[in-house]
């Protein structure tokens, strides 16, 4: 093989692997652009409903105390 041979191989291969690095880039980007979206919906702007998220850290559970009151009062 001579010069040119192993330079033409050289870019073939080049080549190969920029279309493969396209294919995976644009792969990529769609996945980005969907988990944003994703990440962008709550149930008051999508078609969840608000029991799917949970509950916010400020409606968990009760303090033991508190709950004991409750029972105790008959709440």
């Amino acid at each position: 093989m001579d010069l040119s041979s192993d330079i033409r191989v050289l870019i073939e291969g080049l080549q190969r692997e920029l279309a493969e690095l396209r294919t995976e880039n644009t792969a990529l980007k769609q996945e980005v652009s969907d988990l944003r979206r994703q990440l962008g919906n709550s149930s008051s702007n999508s078609s969840k409903p608000p029991s799917s998220e949970g509950l916010p850290s400020s409606c968990a559970a009760p303090d033991h105390a508190l709950a004991l009151t409750a029972i105790r009062r008959g709440w």
